[in-house]
């Protein structure tokens, strides 16, 4: 073992755990072979109907680092909150059950946020096999302006809460949104926001299952594109009072994330989709008309903004027409 630091800390492994039998023992197994040993994992299932629960407690049984807790479902992000709340360590570390970390994985990040003022240590993936580089080199960022800067060049370490070693106490104030698509990125553009020193490694520790049944195979939903609403709309106005460099970006990112949401809505029912229509009003008229003609889309928003029932009426029956709904 390299580890630069024998006096060894506490680092909790929190791993929501839900109807992923199939991919479980796999993901626990990379954990317990971990070169650095000094860890508890908590398998938290969340109402799982398959034998997750199962696989959970034979770990407990033989490994005294495994702490299985059950309740009922509350989704991904309720249950991470509860294990933060919960965790023991130090240090903390996310992982779905459905990845994988390399054998060295908690090794090499704790050796680098040890080191003088780190906060969190943000990693590489591997994408079934294919290395995804978000990080090129070592560095050390600052802020949100830098996270800005990663999360609208699509760097994954912006908006995936995993890959990642965190000290505990920047993580207890940062507010875990109930959310199915999004609350990752909220989590890391607040934690980021509080941190003085982010540090980068050019490392691929995590390897991310692109699972076929996971919880972002299903986007088009309301409920959904309400997450992505409300996560655009966080950025926009984030940008549009305190960092003015990025409002351009954000507008035409926040324009996007309506277009599909009158998109989906324009088929839809449900009670969700009138409150989520006034919403949108709302944030249509703090947006500048000329940001409407840099795209198609969003010369269909500005002529949603003054023809409502129109627009709906429109995008529903070229709905119908390609998809057959």
């Amino acid at each position: 073992m390299t580890l630069k630091n024998m006096n060894l800390r506490l680092i909790s492994i929190i791993v929501p755990v839900y109807n992923c039998e199939e991919y479980l023992s796999e993901c626990i197994e990379s954990i317990l072979k971990q070169s650095y040993r000094h860890f508890e994992l908590l398998l938290l299932n969340d109402g799982s109907s398959d034998k997750s629960e199962e696989i959970c407690l034979k770990y407990q049984e033989e490994d005294y680092r495994v702490k299985v807790i059950s309740h009922e479902n509350m989704g991904v992000a309720l249950t991470r909150k509860k294990g933060l709340d919960i965790c023991k360590g130090e240090y903390v570390t996310f992982i779905d059950a459905d990845d994988t970390i390399e054998f060295n994985y908690l090794e090499l990040l704790y050796n680098k946020i040890i080191e003088k003022d780190i906060e969190v240590v943000c990693c590489n993936s591997i994408d079934s096999g294919i290395e995804n580089i978000s990080i090129a080199e070592n560095s050390v960022i600052y802020g949100l302006e830098s996270w800005l800067e990663a999360f609208f060049a699509n760097k994954r370490y912006a908006y995936c809460i995993w890959g990642k070693l965190y000290k505990k106490q920047v993580l207890e104030n940062v507010e875990f949104p109930n959310m199915k698509f999004g609350e990752d990125t909220l989590v890391v553009l607040n934690v980021f926001k509080i941190c003085n020193k982010i540090k980068l490694l050019p490392y691929a520790g995590y390897n991310y299952r692109d699972n076929p049944n996971g919880a972002m195979k299903n986007v088009y939903s309301i409920q959904h594109q309400k997450d992505f609403f409300t996560l655009s709309k966080y950025i926009f106005k984030l940008c549009q009072k305190d960092y003015i460099d990025f409002y351009d970006i954000a507008t035409q990112r926040i324009i996007q994330t309506i277009f599909n949401v009158i998109m989906e809505g324009s088929c839809s029912n449900e009670n969700k989709w009138i409150d989520l229509k006034l919403e949108i009003d709302e944030c249509i008229k703090e947006i500048d008309s000329k940001y409407y003609f840099y795209s198609i889309k969003g010369i269909i928003v500005y002529i949603y903004s003054i023809l409502p029932k129109a627009v709906l009426f429109s995008l529903k029956k070229y709905r119908k027409i390609k998809y057959k709904k």
